[in-house]
């Protein structure tokens, strides 16, 4: 396959080997070194990002708390959708019935989104991985209906609130520092190790969003389905994957991405441990994206 040009990569691989003084790139750049999945936030950062507040204990109460909220049938359909949560969660490329039944209701619920697939747009779900597939399939039935997503969406939202509420109290009482449930830090690392391996013209994030520091960009979510996290060094270890050079880190706060929160690893054991995970939806409005960082050693982006 044509490769693509050598000198118009944004950025060049990271070496693990040490230099003289001990140090690799990743060292140097203070970010997390490339390695093997799955990639999680290792026990050794728990304390110090207070990640450790998140104990098995006060996960089996949230969730009991969120599937509380299902009765019956809708039961029967929680247990289904958390097939679908998991089939996610497993992997974003292998697409099964259960992923595919929930992108398609996803697409169902959103006529904008649904449109957005049929008739692929500039930027609105232009990467979906997905997208050729789910426009074969648009006119079938949706295994969940709007109504029974809406409630997951809005149980969900409520008890990670509360969640990440209590996490904000807990980190106050440790550090004196008291941070607003909206204002939290929420992060994605995005990586491309393919993307010089195939022929140009193919986009991805980097080369839909690359801009001069400080330019503020009309931002769609370009995926169906987005991974976020709260721990940075989860984010970094999507970004370094495979050392590959289209590494770009994305942040936002909380209340940008709540609108769109349809799981999180507070309200749903499907979810790989230590991950830390809150799973969005794309959004039909657009927001706006800053770029704070755009230079060789690796890319930042700002939902603001």
């Amino acid at each position: 396959m044509e490769k693509q040009d050598e000198d118009k990569r944004y950025q060049q691989p990271l070496d693990d080997e040490p230099d003289e003084g001990g140090l690799n790139d990743f060292d140097e750049l203070h970010l997390a070194h490339q390695a093997r999945g799955p990639y999680i936030t290792g026990e050794e950062l728990h304390e110090p990002l207070a990640l450790n507040f998140f104990t098995a204990e006060r996960l089996e109460q949230w969730r009991k708390e969120f599937s509380s909220h299902f009765q019956g049938e809708e039961h029967n359909m929680l247990k289904r959708i958390e097939k679908s949560i998991k089939s996610y969660a497993r992997s974003v490329v292998d697409l099964n019935k259960h992923l595919l039944n929930l992108k398609l209701s996803l697409l169902a619920a959103d006529e904008t989104l649904k449109e957005a697939i049929r008739e692929p747009q500039q930027k609105l779900l232009a990467l979906e991985i997905h997208g050729d597939k789910l426009q074969e399939k648009l006119m079938e039935p949706p295994v969940f209906p709007a109504d029974f997503l809406a409630k997951y969406q809005i149980k969900t939202q409520e008890i990670v609130d509360k969640a990440l509420t209590d996490w904000a109290d807990h980190i106050a009482h440790m550090d004196d520092l008291r941070e607003e449930l909206g204002d939290i830090s929420i992060f994605r690392g995005i990586s491309n190790s393919n993307y010089y391996l195939k022929k140009a013209g193919k986009p991805d994030f980097l080369s839909m969003y690359a801009d001069i520091e400080g330019a503020v960009i009309e931002f769609f979510e370009p995926e169906l389905l987005n991974s976020n996290s709260l721990s940075f060094d989860t984010a970094e270890k999507f970004l370094t994957m495979y050392k590959n050079q289209r590494r770009v880190s994305l942040e936002g706060r909380y209340n940008q991405f709540r609108p769109r929160l349809l799981s999180s690893f507070i309200t749903s054991p499907s979810f790989k441990p230590n991950q830390f995970e809150l799973l969005t939806i794309a959004s039909s409005e657009p927001k706006d994206l800053r770029v704070v960082k755009m230079d060789s050693e690796f890319s930042l982006f700002r939902v603001e």
